[in-house]
């Protein structure tokens, strides 16, 4: 008979109830604490990757010596995905305003180097707020909303550089983004707090 050990807490599966892995799977992704995110798998002790995942679920679950799962709640995963885009983007914003010091000051080669990479982090970040927002309610205008106030300065941030307006950049850079970036950063705090999102 199969042993099935999910996140640490050992059972016996009944074949009739779970006749495949799939079976098994889906029963873990859908336990009692609300849809979860599968993390590994291993099955007689070989961790099994993203591509084998398919053809393990067809197996069928008699025969098979142990089954461990490893999940979390989505709501858990989407919430420190949250946490770390509230710790992220601060970062974001001072290599913004760092980005237009450089700029001021002559050293455009290494401003715009800067700046390319802190474009960079906020595609990052949009990103993260997108899978955040799928998982919390309470946080799915978010990613639009961020998007939105973004585009204006951005657009007139890439205008001044390819103008070769350093001045102007190094503006738009401070005052605009970095200033929004951090607004930004200040509302995924505030969603943060305590009852606004589900704790890990």
């Amino acid at each position: 008979m199969t042993a099935l050990r999910h996140n640490g807490r050992l059972d016996r599966l009944d074949a009739d109830r779970h006749p495949t892995l799939g079976a098994v799977l889906d029963a873990c992704l859908g336990a009692d604490d609300g849809e979860h995110v599968l993390l590994s798998v291993r099955l007689d002790g070989r961790a099994i990757d993203e591509a084998e995942l398919a053809e393990l679920r067809e197996l069928p679950s008699d025969g098979v010596g142990e089954l461990d799962v490893v999940s979390r709640p989505r709501r858990a995963v989407a919430g420190d995905a949250l946490a770390s885009a509230a710790a992220y983007a601060p970062a974001v914003s001072a290599a913004l305003a760092r980005a237009a010091g450089l700029l001021r000051t002559g050293e455009v080669a290494r401003g715009q180097a800067l700046w390319a990479d802190a474009c960079a982090a906020l595609d990052v970040l949009l990103h993260a707020l997108a899978a955040v927002a799928a998982s919390l309610p309470e946080a799915d205008a978010l990613p639009e909303a961020a998007a939105s106030a973004l585009r204006e300065p951005l657009v007139a941030a890439a205008a001044a550089a390819e103008r070769g307006d350093w001045l102007a950049l190094a503006d738009g850079l401070e005052h605009e983004l970095a200033a929004r970036v951090a607004t930004l950063a200040a509302r995924l705090r505030a969603l943060l707090a305590p009852g606004a999102a589900a704790e890990a």
